[in-house]
């Protein structure tokens, strides 16, 4: 059955609401005190009535109104139909109340009663409130009980005779007349006794026969047994050493195909390294060889440092060219502060007694200041020293203030001096006192200085001269050998060079890649030469043109194969050995024995006849005391089957970890540590819940014989990790267990929506 759409008009807390289900799994999703354990309740209501006491039913009616009621719109069968109920509450002179329930069942399309003065829930689903309530209406587990005797007697009559309160007098009274038909209570009339008597005549007359022709019997027996498990051995010998043989040879034709292959990859690798090595693109010079990279790497150094050499050279040439045209213009200025008179001696001679005292000053401003240092440092010993006298310090420190500012006048007179030597000395065009003196020996016409400025620049200009030609050899030689190479020219020869020093080394790198990669496949292809030349021509071309199950061969299972091949060649032979001997004792027996032969098959008539009439019975007996004790008995029988079915499901709500429940006449749920039995209850809290709902699925699963009512959980998971929770809402999806193809589910919680969002689609409401 599916349920189309909900309507409350006024139930509890809720009125007029209307909620629209789909197949499949429904998740009703609403906080906690929001009505969803109320409209589980209104479901029930709807299918079965208000149950329990007049108090008990208040507590749906008294929630502002005097009645409660609703509708259900269903489709069982391809029919749609509106189940409707309403209960009125009234009250007597004494305070009293009583309860008064109308229900009817609309078939939609053809909008009349149908159902008249029936239970919707017993007509749809052919059981009671109890079992509805204990199977498939699911609340919030907690220790909850799933058996008890009203269940259980429920149970009985639904599966004896698919109705709950069938009767079984009538079919006890049958029964027992066909039984005396058979046999009496004494056991001393009926078809039976007469059959026993005439089976232990033949018997007696027959164990006489036996005693002498039993070994006979036996021994022809044991031959056709050993007959037949050696032909069957045969054949399956046969076929496992065919299809072993066909894989072996499958095998080879693989191997040999592989070396094909590999020696094809072993003709391309050689052929690139061929390729690599004859280096047409560099007019066959070898530029992977490491003499032949070394020599570029040394040209490329013995271009470096020609060419820092050359820079030094045109670099000490610019200077000296620089230096005489300086002293030219200086020579000039000079010779003319000399035209006018003494002038320019008395620069002269102040420059150089300025000199003379910038330097005398300099040097007592270092000797103040060292000794300023030595007699501070004694002024911090004698202070920190313990029982010094203080004396000494404050000497110390006197002496270090006057050095001190002996020093640092010394200082500053030393830089006046040197900033008006500076002065005085740019007066000519020179930058420090060096190159004045320079100037005046210059302009004095000294040879000597003059011959130092001009061999000087005469020796500069030789230097770079030099380096030039060595530069312009070393670029030649550069150039003609990257020509030779076949390498491109860039703009300078320094690029091109380290550019094909690039290549060869990358050259060398690729060529000696491929030569271990050569080696490594010639190894592979001798590997598989030599396992082929273990066969011999006539096998190869067998396995060659053979044909294979390319599926089947990819799955066989040789060394299972090779162990069943042993094991019936052993078997065989153990068997044939034991044959031989049976076939010389039969030999000897049928010599003198005689066989029974016609009592024997007296003897199997009288049997059969005998054992069908017991087998009635016995039947007759069994559905009487069946149908006499149907509460326990049929319950014990029921339960395997329904500890099955909860195993089953137990085992995909626990990921595996359960695979076996127990289940007792009353539905009372065990489970076995592998020594002792348990209830259930012992569980940790949330596996106890998954048993419970295993244990109401497979209930469900067995009892409802005709319309399969939704799944209704009601926060039934609060307690079930997130693992667990996907398993079950992933078997209650499948349906492959409880039988119904819609499931309502209440809670509080996202999980249950995270979970169903991996399993499949559902139906999300939101109350």
């Amino acid at each position: 059955m599916i349920i189309e759409s909900i309507y409350i008009k006024n139930f509890g807390k809720l009125a007029d609401m209307k909620i629209n289900l789909s197949d499949g799994v429904n998740i009703l999703r609403g906080e906690n005190e929001s009505g969803k354990s109320t409209l589980c309740a209104f479901i029930r209501f709807v299918f079965y009535g208000l149950s329990g006491r007049a108090e008990e039913k208040l507590k749906y009616i008294s929630w502002g109104a005097s009645s409660v009621s609703g509708y259900i719109i269903a489709n069982e069968g391809g029919k749609r139909y509106r189940i409707e109920r309403e209960a009125v509450c009234s009250w007597d002179s004494d305070g009293k109340a009583s309860v008064r329930e109308r229900s009817a069942v609309i078939d939609c399309d053809l909008s009349q009663a149908v159902f008249r003065g029936q239970n919707a829930g017993e007509v749809f689903f052919g059981v009671p409130a109890e079992v509805f309530e204990s199977t498939v209406y699911i609340g919030q587990v907690g220790d909850s009980y799933v058996g008890g005797r009203t269940l259980a007697e429920s149970a009985e009559n639904i599966l004896f005779s698919a109705s709950e309160s069938t009767n079984a007098k009538k079919a006890i009274k049958k029964l027992d007349d066909a039984r005396v038909y058979l046999l009496y209570k004494n056991k001393r009339g009926g078809k039976i006794a007469e059959l026993t008597s005439e089976k232990e005549e033949l018997e007696e007359r027959l164990e006489k026969a036996k005693a002498e022709s039993g070994d006979i019997i036996a021994l022809e027996g044991t031959q056709r047994e050993l007959d037949e498990k050696i032909e069957k051995s045969k054949k399956r010998l046969a076929l496992c050493e065919s299809e072993l043989d066909a894989y072996e040879k499958y095998t080879v034709r693989g191997l040999y195909l592989l070396r094909k292959e590999e020696a094809k990859k072993l003709a391309e690798m050689e052929k690139s390294v061929d390729t690599a090595q004859s280096c047409e693109n560099h007019g066959g010079v070898r530029i992977y060889d490491e003499d032949y990279i070394s020599s570029l790497e040394g040209l490329s150094r013995r271009l470096e440092t020609v060419s820092a050499r050359y820079e030094s050279a045109c670099r000490s040439l610019d200077d000296a060219s620089r230096k005489i045209i300086d002293m030219s213009e200086k020579i000039e200025v000079f010779n003319r502060l000399g035209a006018g008179g003494d002038k320019r001696d008395k620069i002269v001679e102040k420059i150089e007694k300025n000199y003379k005292k910038s330097s005398s000053m300099k040097w007592t401003a270092i000797v103040a200041a060292v000794l300023a240092v030595i007699f501070g440092a004694f002024c911090i010993v004698g202070l920190v020293s313990e029982g010094a006298s203080r004396t000494a310090p404050t000497a110390f420190a006197v002496l270090l203030g006057l050095f001190t500012v002996a020093a640092v006048t010394a200082f500053i007179l030393s830089e006046s001096a040197k900033k008006q030597l500076l002065r005085d000395c740019s007066t000519f065009g020179c930058r420090d006192y060096g190159e004045f003196g320079e100037l005046v020996l210059a302009a004095k016409r000294d040879e000597g200085a003059l011959t130092y400025i001009t061999e000087a620049k005469e020796n500069a200009e030789r230097n770079a001269k030099k380096a030039a030609d060595d530069l312009d050899a070393v670029n030649s030689k550069i150039v003609a050998a990257l020509k030779a190479a076949g390498f491109d020219l860039e703009t300078s020869t320094r690029l091109s060079v380290a550019n094909a020093i690039k290549i060869c080394r990358k050259r060398q790198s690729e060529l000696e890649k491929l030569k271990i990669l050569l080696e490594g496949q010639r190894q592979k292809v001798a590997a598989l030469e030599e396992k082929l030349r273990s066969y011999d021509e006539d096998y190869l071309r067998e396995a060659l043109t053979g044909t294979y199950d390319e599926e089947k061969m990819k799955s066989f299972d040789e060394k299972s194969a090779r162990r069943n091949v042993d094991f019936l060649h052993k078997s065989i032979e153990a068997m044939m050995q034991k044959l031989s001997e049976t076939e010389r004792e039969l030999a000897v027996l049928n010599a003198t024995v005689k066989r029974p032969t016609e009592i024997s098959e007296a003897l199997i008539a009288t049997e059969h006849e005998l054992e069908s009439l017991t087998e009635k019975f016995n039947a007759y007996m069994l559905a009487i005391e069946t149908i006499e004790a149907a509460g326990g008995k049929l319950r014990e029988g029921i339960s395997p089957k329904i500890a099955k079915s909860a195993s089953e499901a137990m085992n995909v709500l626990s990921c595996g970890k359960y695979e076996s429940l127990g289940v007792d006449p009353d539905f009372a749920l065990t489970f076995t540590d592998g020594a002792s039995t348990y209830p259930a209850d012992l569980l940790s809290a949330g596996t106890s819940d998954i048993a419970y709902i295993a244990l109401r699925l497979a209930l469900a699963e067995t009892l409802f014989t005709k319309a399969k009512p939704p799944l209704i959980f009601d926060e039934s998971f609060a307690r079930t990790d997130d693992n667990r929770l996907s398993a079950s809402l992933r078997l209650i999806s499948a349906g492959n267990i409880g039988g119904s193809s819609q499931c309502l589910l209440f809670t509080c919680h996202g999980r249950e929506e995270q979970s169903m969002a991996a399993v499949g689609a559902y139906n999300l409401i939101r109350l």
